[in-house]
């Protein structure tokens, strides 16, 4: 179990960081292009990273805004990146290279947890047709943390 706030850093080495991004780009059909090997090496830098933080780490470089929203848009199509829904927060981004996993996020401070990885058949319980092919599955668990319910008794 992780626990982290949106958008957060991580230390890392920027040279390793850039040649593992051009190598999950290659290995997922897409040219290596400068804004790609920017905002896969934040993805791997930044902790569940909305567009705008991504936005935040690659500025200094000279990305706009919209090149993020677009990029981020064909790593999407490629099957690079998942984009989960966070209530409160927006849309975060984890790449697909991450195993399946659930969240939990306190509503109070808004702090994200990862939680253990979900296993493949998790939606064989669900009523899901068989016929359906489950590629994602999201699932984020709304509550208080401990220390913002230990606040309110």
């Amino acid at each position: 179990m992780h626990t982290h706030a949106p958008g957060r850093g991580r230390a890392g080495d920027p040279a390793s960081a850039a040649a593992a991004a051009s190598e999950t780009l290659r290995t997922h059909g897409l040219r290596a292009t400068r804004a790609r090997l920017l905002i896969v090496a934040a993805l791997r830098e930044v902790e569940h990273p909305t567009v705008e933080a991504l936005h935040q780490a690659t500025a200094g470089e000279g990305i706009a805004l919209t090149t993020v929203y677009r990029t981020l848009e064909s790593l999407e199509d490629a099957g690079l990146v998942w984009a989960v829904y966070v209530p409160g927060v927006g849309r975060t981004y984890h790449l697909g290279s991450q195993a399946p996993h659930a969240h939990m996020m306190c509503r109070v401070c808004g702090r994200l947890t990862d939680l253990d990885a979900v296993p493949s058949d998790a939606s064989s319980g669900w009523g899901v047709p068989a016929d359906f092919t489950v590629e994602h599955v999201q699932l984020t668990v709304i509550g208080r943390c401990r220390r913002c319910g230990a606040r309110d008794g």
